[in-house]
């Protein structure tokens, strides 16, 4: 407990110490260029083109909602497969206990 203590005095220590071993006097290019005005001629303008963007954006919606649907119709493809087999499997049940149910009557009348 007082190990854990001791280690978690150590860290602030350590930590406000590198805080005040930076230099408060020295900025940095990003601060010094945020306090100066500099003049712009002009509108600014951006230049990417919006409809190529656009037309690429709805191309890649567009096919992945289609991938999206394809995917859809195999499982929905691979759920019938399996239904009928299934549905083959009971068929094949029933048969075979009606059958088994035939005999047994067989047996009790012979």
């Amino acid at each position: 407990m007082r190990l854990k203590a001791l280690a978690a005095a150590l860290i602030a220590w350590g930590s406000s110490a590198l805080a005040f071993a930076q230099d408060a006097g020295a900025e940095t290019a990003a601060q010094s260029r945020s306090t100066q005005f500099v003049a712009v001629r002009g509108p600014q303008t951006e230049h990417v083109p919006g409809g190529a963007l656009l037309i690429i954006a709805y191309g890649i919606v567009f096919v992945l909602l289609l991938l999206y649907v394809l995917r859809l119709f195999r499982l929905q493809a691979k759920t019938d497969e399996t239904l009928a087999q299934l549905g083959e499997r009971i068929d094949r049940a029933d048969r075979a206990g009606a059958d088994g149910a035939a005999e047994a009557k067989r047996a009790e009348r012979g």
